[in-house]
């Protein structure tokens, strides 16, 4: 048996879009900001900046989630998904497009 689970934003922003944000130590900082005034600093203020070595490993860090491989679920490139699942989603397919998803956007998994 298979779940599909529809990432939400939490779950597809980590491990996909993170190093667009997580990239930029002074404006985004991971959702983390330094200083006396903390996310209400203006963007000049470089003491909302992590120490360097946090910057460093942040980078690191977002760089390495944000750059994983993925499957999906239609090209099943590992051939481990069972094709009638597979022909199963596809029939339902415009079912599942009215409610916004695209199957073959479904991912099958996420190495890091």
């Amino acid at each position: 048996r298979y779940i599909i689970m529809h990432a939400t934003l939490m779950h597809d922003w980590p491990n996909a879009r993170q190093y667009e944000g997580g990239g930029e130590v002074v404006y985004m900082s991971l959702g983390l900001r330094y200083g006396d005034h903390g996310p209400f600093a203006p963007e000049d203020d470089l003491s909302v900046a992590p120490h360097p070595l946090i910057a460093s490993e942040q980078l690191f860090i977002s760089y390495m989630l944000s750059n994983g491989g993925y499957g999906y679920i239609i090209k099943n490139e590992s051939r481990d998904i069972h094709p009638e699942f597979i022909k199963l989603l596809r029939k339902h397919a415009p079912d599942f497009a009215a409610l916004g998803l695209d199957v073959n956007s479904i991912q099958s998994r996420i190495n890091i």
